[in-house]
């Protein structure tokens, strides 16, 4: 049973992140664009998507260390 309340609570933590994240871009995106135009924005955007593809990359094939639940 631990397994399950473990497994809840990291999806909470992600869906809260998610959250968290949209508000800030929101944030981010008005203060880059009032501050130095649009296209500030859209270049960190292209930049922060070129940064996560690599990482999946990078994770794509990663396999944990066999643990003691499994």
């Amino acid at each position: 049973m631990e397994l399950g309340r473990q497994h809840r609570r990291q999806l909470g933590s992600l869906t809260g992140w998610a959250y968290i994240g949209a508000a800030v871009t929101g944030i981010l995106s008005g203060w880059l664009t009032d501050a130095w135009g649009w296209d500030a924005t859209f270049y960190l955007w292209i930049l922060g998507a070129i940064v996560a593809g690599v990482l999946m990359l990078l994770l794509w094939n990663y396999k944990p260390e066999k643990g003691e639940y499994e």
